[in-house]
């Protein structure tokens, strides 16, 4: 076994359970690191799903993307002050958000869809008023790129009991 000190980048392609990680190691005077290589929750049960999925209708598929968002957890926390944090630290964290009317709409989380032409996309509503909403009031709002094809809010009331709820959006990333 020769050991070799490499001074310059290197790539090094590494296969994992079925998987192929591109990676580019370049030498530096520091501890040492692990890396984990594992897919997003989304990857794995895309994989799992696409069986499935060929014998599913259309609004079968988008209802299913709409529950994995819902079941991926975030902003769902019952806490009120750990919603409070939680909404802070979105906004803190540099996170995209805007204003629709007296709504502060807070991006949480996107992913595209492995395998498909679909982007999950999961915002944060939140009001410091009284105030009912439903899906309508999002469908023409530029909330990302691409078509809408499926949104779905967790509660349509906020109040000073509940002042956030989660909008879960599917887009179409490619012209149809």
């Amino acid at each position: 076994l020769e050991r070799k000190i490499i001074n310059n980048k290197v790539n090094l392609g590494i296969g994992c359970g079925g998987e192929y990680y591109q990676m580019i190691l370049d030498p530096q005077n520091m501890k040492s690191k692990t890396i984990l290589l594992q897919q997003t929750w989304l990857e794995l049960i895309s994989k799992k799903s696409n069986k499935d999925n060929k014998n599913k209708t259309f609004e079968q598929l988008l209802i299913d993307l709409i529950k994995q968002s819902r079941n991926e957890g975030g902003y769902n926390n019952t806490n009120q002050a750990n919603q409070t944090n939680q909404a802070n630290q979105a906004n803190q964290a540099n996170q995209k958000y805007f204003y629709l009317g007296n709504l502060q709409v807070t991006l949480l989380n996107q992913v595209k869809i492995p395998g498909t032409l679909y982007q999950l996309k999961k915002f944060a509503i939140i009001s410091n008023k009284d105030v009912d909403i439903s899906e309508k009031d999002f469908i023409d709002k530029q909330l990302g790129n691409g078509q809408i094809l499926a949104l779905s809010l967790d509660d349509y009331a906020l109040n000073s009991d509940k002042k956030y709820t989660n909008l879960h959006v599917v887009f179409n990333i490619e012209p149809m």
